[in-house]
């Protein structure tokens, strides 16, 4: 855990290598995903999956992907401070205090 990260996204970028591939992708916080047993899920579409959770909880993700056939991925993450750059819609602020 690292209290730094509060307010950032996780982007992952999925590829199939294989051609026009679908999946699924599974994220759980502290643990392996199953197909029965995750926190979010995503779909791959013709071999692409970019996806961007927002402000995910403190702790360890894991990721699983699960397909009906042979495919072959390429994959990226990163973390956020503003994802996509804010579509060109201003300006990010980073705030990890608070009062109340």
């Amino acid at each position: 855990h690292d209290p730094s990260l509060a307010g950032f996204s996780l982007r992952i970028l999925l590829q199939s290598t294989s051609g026009a591939a679908t999946a699924m992708a599974y994220l759980r916080r502290d643990a392996l995903p199953e197909t029965s047993e995750y926190d979010l899920r995503s779909e791959m579409k013709d071999g692409v999956l970019d996806w961007v959770v927002r402000f995910p909880a403190p702790g360890q993700w894991y990721l699983g992907v699960m397909s009906e056939q042979s495919i072959r991925l390429r994959l990226n993450m990163q973390v956020e401070s503003c994802p996509r750059s804010c579509s060109g819609n201003g300006k990010c602020g980073l705030r990890n205090e608070g009062s109340g």
